[in-house]
């Protein structure tokens, strides 16, 4: 497993059930059933690279966010909907590039 950046762990409630959890090369997503996520493991090499892409996906949220919050603040008008949801998706589509 040393040859990957990133390994996943299946959530808990596998174990809390009475299965084995399973390591797996790719993120299999939320259990069907709770919707508990699965465990991101990261090469501690790779920490500080990690941490850095973190930060900058909160700073871009955050940017996002006080500019929603600064629409909510301006008189109502028309395209005050349309904007919201513009700056949304871009936040989101520039998380999704990163």
């Amino acid at each position: 497993m040393s040859d990957h950046r990133v390994i996943w762990l299946q959530p808990r409630c596998y174990e809390e059930a009475g299965e084995d959890r399973h390591w797996c090369q790719d993120d299999q997503g939320p259990c069907e059933d709770c919707g508990m996520p699965s465990v991101k493991y990261i090469l501690a090499s790779q920490h500080e690279a990690e941490i850095a892409k973190l930060r900058e996906q909160l700073g871009k949220a955050k940017s996002a966010l006080f500019r929603i919050m600064d629409l909510a603040e301006a008189p109502a008008s028309e395209g005050l909907l349309d904007e919201i949801q513009r700056i949304t998706e871009v936040a989101l589509s520039d998380e999704k590039n990163t």
